[in-house]
């Protein structure tokens, strides 16, 4: 009896202890200071963050083109309602693929900026239309499942001048 007795109690201290520890430990985080946050930071930390920045803009600069063009619109005219009508929730606009390899990823790597539009359920996505965007010659396209090829289609050019990112594209 003694025995089990000095068991429970040696359990409840370790069990003190680790708590204790884990509070202890989440309470003392260092959090750096900014100078120590620059000063850690070397050259290609720094790069990549503006390289992601410049990414990040030209991903807008591209959704924004593909969501303002005149078929996107025409797609789109009523399609809430038709997919709310159905029991769906909504529709998404989302960036499959993209030259901005940034992270790696080679399964997400492409030379054109390529979008699906989806039919969002709650148990499912269905893809309605797909558009890509060539960024070496400025040309949006639609995918034509009939032909089985992309297809060019109009947009707004005058959006490429209202970002700062264009000068730099190619």
């Amino acid at each position: 009896m003694k025995i089990v007795g000095r068991i429970i109690i040696v359990l409840l201290i370790m069990a003190t202890y680790s708590c204790h520890y884990q509070q202890n430990k989440l309470e003392n985080k260092n959090i750096p200071a900014a100078n120590e946050i620059a000063s850690d930071n070397s050259a290609g930390n720094s790069t990549n963050y503006f390289e992601q920045q410049e990414s990040d803009s030209k991903k807008e600069l591209i959704s924004e083109i593909v969501s303002t063009s005149p078929r996107f619109k025409q797609t789109t005219n009523g399609l809430t309602e038709k997919v709310i009508k159905n029991g769906g929730l909504a529709y998404e606009l989302r960036l499959e693929r993209c030259p901005d390899n940034l992270n790696g990823k080679k399964w997400n790597y492409s030379k054109t900026y390529d979008f699906t539009l989806y039919e969002v359920y709650a148990d499912r996505k269905l893809n309605t239309n797909s558009f890509s965007f060539d960024p070496s010659i400025n040309q949006l396209y639609e995918y034509n499942a009939i032909s089985d090829k992309f297809e060019p289609i109009e947009f707004d050019r005058s959006l490429f001048f209202r970002n700062r990112f264009f000068l730099n594209w190619r």
